[in-house]
């Protein structure tokens, strides 16, 4: 399954725990990079692993 990379800007409500809550920015179904974000580019096509997603 390939994507392709959107950078988005969010607003986040508060931390809880190991959480972030996004108040706005992000639709249902969207997937979130949390890790290697520095080395994406907008546009990119990316394949997420097995399990993710």
């Amino acid at each position: 399954d390939n994507t392709t990379v959107t950078r988005r800007t969010v607003t986040v409500g508060g931390v809880q725990q190991n959480s972030i809550i996004v108040l706005e920015g992000l639709e249902p179904g969207d997937i979130i990079a949390s890790a290697g974000v520095s080395f994406l580019r907008e546009g990119q096509k990316v394949k997420l692993l097995d399990g993710e997603g």
